[in-house]
């Protein structure tokens, strides 16, 4: 509880989070000392921990929608499942509609077992036409059972949810030989591939590819295949992208703990990251990690940490990570969260970056309708204290969003996007979605969803919320307007020849330097504000 309001008529009970959900406001009666059901905004996420966007493209089944996944990287048990937004006008956020699904919600007797969602920390989405998939991580560890009862790979259509998850009881069965699903990528010839792997055990079995049969629904008419560490850089997957046009996956992996038992114990020695290349019609693989230029943390038999990756021309890709060689396992301890986040782009053994410093990791990559490409980063929810939102720490320090105009390293744009929280809802970006038109989402580790557009159109107000009548005495609610806020241009550096180091600086407030176009920001949050 954080707030109480005390009425002749009643109590009213303001409640903190529960996990990553709000908990709303309640009303107490005084007289037979009843509680009523929490209150809850309609139009907002059910939790500020975004993980994964998808965008509804036109003339498919999910025209319109946003789709959400509400996990997070921080802590295992932050996960909500998934949000759905229904846009209607994409002009107006008064009629947006929100749902959420979770393993409870989509089973069929609402326990586990879960046969609809597998695991309410969704790491991953991807959106075809008619369906959706998504990839959740193990979280729910039955002591029992001695193994997780979440996590796993689903699919829905909209009108039916097939969860496919580990059976620790079979592990020789067919399908996925571990139950936490980081990254799902489209194949070219109709397949799905599917990473497994986790932040916070560093375990996974390497990247599996499924091939539906008639009905993504009949699970007996699968037909898998494993990539698995030496051909990966390691077992532990991070991030897949698919390039058809080459004929290339690429897959960016961190380390993972090696098993010496045998038995699938944790335990060992930290092995392996980095990113690897396949070439489909040849059917080889190409490995590239801090021996063969990739910058990137490591130490040892830690190779190197690839968090994020994204095809680029040329057969290239983008590959997102953290730290640099020269940054020692003390440093690493002592900076954390402040890492140098830093981006590669080249191939096989020839690889030039840029390095951002005190940013923490590259998180997330994309491009836009313009060719531009966004990096996002990211420190991992790691600047905060503890669960508690009130503990965190305000964290103004540069980091947010890059944009890159066209393929080159060093081809800034002139007037990059803003990278402070004075712009940004938070500088802790999680995912990045291109939408239709103009539109870009971004997500956040806590902080809730944002859209930006580019157009020059004025702000949207959102809507005047209101408690219920029988709160008269409560004081009048207010109305959220969007305001501009100044622009930040980050000024590179150059720091050796290999490597540029990006430090952000703030444009000088006023009318002078703002663009005509207008960069909008409309920040969508998880709180328990009440329509009436």
């Amino acid at each position: 509880m954080q707030a109480l309001l005390v009425r002749p008529n009643g109590v009213w009970l303001g409640l903190g989070p529960l996990g990553a959900l709000g908990s709303g406001l309640q009303r107490l009666d005084l007289a037979n000392l009843t509680v009523a059901a929490p209150l809850l905004t309609d139009r907002a996420p059910a939790s500020n921990f975004i993980s994964a966007i998808a965008v509804g493209a036109p003339q498919t089944r999910f025209a319109g929608q946003v789709l959400l996944g509400l996990g997070s990287r921080s802590q295992a048990g932050l996960g909500a499942g998934l949000a759905q937004l229904k846009l209607n006008d994409p002009e107006d956020d008064s009629d947006d509609r929100w749902t959420r699904f979770s393993t409870v919600g989509t089973d069929g007797d609402g326990k586990a077992p879960w046969t609809g969602l597998a695991g309410d920390n969704v790491q991953a989405l991807l959106l075809e036409p008619e369906r959706l998939w998504l990839g959740s991580l193990e979280t729910q560890w039955d002591a029992a059972a001695k193994s997780f009862r979440d996590g796993g790979l689903s699919v829905w259509d909209t009108a039916a949810w097939t969860a496919r998850g580990f059976d620790a009881a079979m592990p020789a069965a067919p399908g996925l030989k571990d139950g936490s699903v980081a990254a799902l990528a489209a194949g070219c010839d109709g397949g799905i591939w599917v990473g497994t792997g986790n932040p916070f055990d560093n375990l996974g079995s390497g990247v599996h590819v499924l091939k539906p049969g008639a009905s993504v629904h009949q699970k007996t008419q699968d037909t898998w295949s494993q990539f698995v560490f030496p051909g990966l850089t390691s077992d532990n997957t991070a991030a897949i992208d698919i390039d058809c046009a080459q004929g290339l996956a690429w897959v960016a992996s961190r380390h993972h703990v090696t098993r010496p038992d045998g038995l699938g114990g944790a335990g060992g020695q930290l092995f392996g990251g980095g990113v690897a290349r396949y070439d489909l019609t040849a059917k080889t693989w190409e490995r590239s990690d801090s021996r063969q230029g990739l910058e990137s943390y490591a130490d040892g038999t830690l190779y190197a940490e690839g968090l994020a990756v994204l095809a680029a021309p040329a057969g290239k890709a983008w590959v997102g990570g953290f730290g640099t060689r020269a940054l020692s396992q003390r440093k690493l301890l002592e900076d954390a969260p402040f890492w140098p986040a830093v981006l590669n782009l080249g191939r096989a053994n020839v690889w030039q970056n840029r390095v951002f410093a005190r940013t923490g990791m590259v998180s997330a990559l994309e491009r836009d309708a313009k060719g531009r490409l966004w990096v996002a980063t990211s420190r991992g929810g790691m600047a905060r204290e503890g669960q508690d939102p009130d503990s965190w720490r305000s964290d103004l320090e540069p980091a947010g969003l890059f944009v890159f105009q066209g393929n080159a390293m060093d081809a800034e744009l002139p007037t990059a996007l803003p990278q402070m929280n004075e712009s940004l809802v938070a500088n802790d970006i999680s995912a990045l979605a291109m939408g239709n038109g103009d539109e870009f989402w971004i997500g956040t580790e806590g902080w809730g969803l944002m859209r930006y557009r580019e157009d020059g159109r004025p702000p949207t107000p959102t809507a005047t919320f209101a408690l219920p009548s029988t709160a008269t005495a409560l004081p009048p609610t207010a109305t959220d307007t969007p305001t501009a806020t100044p622009e930040l241009s980050p000024t590179p550096t150059l720091n050796g020849s290999a490597t540029r180091e990006v430090t952000p600086t703030l444009r000088p407030t006023g009318t002078a330097g703002t663009p005509k176009s207008r960069k909008l920001w409309l920040p969508l949050l998880a709180q328990t504000r009440v329509r009436r």
